[in-house]
């Protein structure tokens, strides 16, 4: 096996995207459509093999091209008056070409992932939190990641008739949110598997207090030119 290296890349060129996204809301429901190519796309963790020094370095390269169709929707469920469940789910296909090495393959992948958020309120203005995330295979560059998942928690409580929030809570209790992954590209006689675990694991107490006067009424702020315009009109 050879000796493994994390390297930046100062080489990288900067990538340009075209965009476009289609978005229809109703309510507190929103669907979205999104189309984007960027040249140069920047994809990090690209395993490059040194045969000759033993020696397989992963660092951040161009690829030639990155063309993705997306669909997103968002939307709430209310099951009670002190149950709601926030959803969102995106699913993306993605085709990319890599640019680094002799034979540059085009990949191809379709990827979906979800964040749902459920909020129970609890007497004495207290209310419990639990969400959950979840990312199907994916393909970054020539590297293929594996699904990974998180389970959060937390509980709050309002205070000072809810001005102020103190709020006690957990990031992905199962310790579930590992990167692995891996690389097979017999041209540049690459097989490979990584495990990359970024600790994500994490227990925060936060105190927040809103200094702001609710009593003011919002102001109507117009322009110089819609009150000309008004005069005109008049």
């Amino acid at each position: 096996d050879p000796n493994t290296f994390l390297s930046g890349n100062s080489d990288l060129n900067p990538a340009i995207s075209d965009a476009l996204k289609l978005d229809y809301t109703h309510i507190q429901w929103l669907v979205s459509l999104q189309y984007s190519y960027t040249k140069n796309a920047i994809a990090a963790f690209q395993p490059v093999l040194d045969e000759s020094a033993n020696e397989q370095t992963y660092s951040t390269q161009n690829l030639s091209y990155s063309r993705s169709y997306a669909i997103n929707a968002s939307f709430p469920l209310f099951f009670t008056p002190w149950w709601e469940m926030r959803t969102n789910l995106t699913g993306t296909y993605q085709k990319s070409k890599t640019a680094h090495y002799d034979e540059n393959p085009v990949l191809n992948s379709f990827r979906y992932s979800a964040h749902i958020t459920n909020t129970i309120d609890l007497p004495r203005e207290f209310s419990f939190e639990i969400s959950g995330d979840y990312q199907s295979k994916s393909v970054w560059g020539i590297m293929e990641i594996r699904q990974m998942g998180s389970l959060n928690i937390g509980v709050q409580k309002r205070i000072a008739s809810g001005r102020g929030m103190l709020r006690l809570s957990a990031d992905d209790i199962l310790h579930t949110k590992i990167w692995k992954g891996n690389t097979n590209l017999p041209s540049e006689n690459l097989d490979s598997q990584y495990i990359y675990d970024n600790k994500e694991r994490n227990i925060k107490l936060t105190f927040s207090w809103n200094f702001g006067n609710s009593q003011i009424k919002s102001m109507d702020v117009r322009t110089g030119s819609e009150e000309e315009q008004s005069r005109v009109n008049n």
